[in-house]
């Protein structure tokens, strides 16, 4: 088996402003040669974790509307897909 012949790792990536999800699933696909899908808000990363556990990386936003937040969905996400990496990025001023 070749470096070729192995899949793109899967990213997840949670944001609810669409340009910036848009962004973000074109900046991993063409620059780091991932397998990208995404989600608007958190209970639609949930329901796509349970579905595809091939997901590697978890990539969300900390501040979205809704009942579950970024660090909400990122507890969730470490506590049922152990293996699975989430990385926390947020725009938002401290």
């Amino acid at each position: 088996m070749t470096v070729s012949d192995v899949p793109p790792a899967v990213v997840l990536v949670v944001e609810d402003e669409p340009a910036l999800r848009l962004l973000s699933e074109e900046i991993l696909a063409e620059y780091g040669g991932y397998e990208v899908i995404s989600a608007a808000h958190a209970g639609q990363a949930l329901a796509i974790l349970s579905a595809r556990q091939e997901v590697r990386l978890v990539f969300t936003d900390t501040n979205m509307p809704g009942a579950n937040m970024g660090l909400d969905l990122a507890l969730a996400v470490k506590a049922n897909w152990p293996g699975t990496g989430v990385l926390l990025p947020s725009g938002a001023p401290p």
